[in-house]
């Protein structure tokens, strides 16, 4: 995988009486593999609207992933998904504070058709701080339907994959003169449901 991207957005923005900003966001990722024809170029929409107050943020709509509060793990933000799917389609929500971070996404990445299967993928992740020391989860929920005509493909049953990572670590950078200094230790267990009709 070799290209390049540019996600130039816009957006209007209000106050309530509260404190809560509202955001309006429209924009598009355009994706362009090197060595390829203009032709072969890619265009995703971005378009969603973000809530944030005090600490709680809530996003709906084509989301870029760059708008997690923490970024996600090599083992789920894999390249297939890195350069094709660069929008969390459905719902992103989060709260942060001095003690740490809560977050969950849904992104539905298949609406059940005649030519295409129904997806879509929960996680579920936070951390606590304290001082040097950090504590923390991160969960996934991973669900693949048949298409919407099972006969057209009766041996594509519904699987479900769960994989889930607690972990502990420290972070002693802000006590050396390096740029960072950090270890983070985990285990990640993995669970996989497969209900196949017509199995031979």
């Amino acid at each position: 995988i070799f290209s390049f991207r540019l996600s130039p957005t816009v957006g209007l923005g209000v106050r309530d009486p509260l404190g809560g900003k509202h955001h309006l966001i429209a924009g598009v990722h355009y994706t362009q593999p090197l060595g390829a024809h203009w032709k072969d170029a890619k265009a995703d929409p971005i378009a969603y609207y973000q809530y944030q107050y005090k600490g709680f943020d809530l996003n709906m709509g084509a989301i870029p992933y760059t708008h997690r509060y923490a970024a996600l793990p090599d083992w789920l933000m894999y390249d297939s998904i890195a350069y094709n799917h660069p929008n969390i389609l459905g719902a992103l929500l989060a709260y942060h504070d001095q003690r740490g971070y809560v977050e969950f996404m849904c992104d539905w990445r298949g609406a059940q058709s005649p030519t295409r299967r129904e997806m879509f993928r929960l996680i579920i992740d936070g951390q606590y701080q304290y001082k040097w020391f950090n504590i923390g989860a991160i969960g996934q929920v991973n669900h693949k339907a048949n298409f919407k005509d099972t006969t057209i493909h009766p041996h594509e049953g519904v699987c479900d994959d769960i994989l889930v990572e607690p972990y502990i670590g420290f972070n002693v950078s802000s006590y050396t003169p390096l740029d960072s200094l950090s270890l983070r230790a985990g285990y990640i267990v993995g669970v996989q449901r497969w209900r196949q009709q017509n199995r031979y």
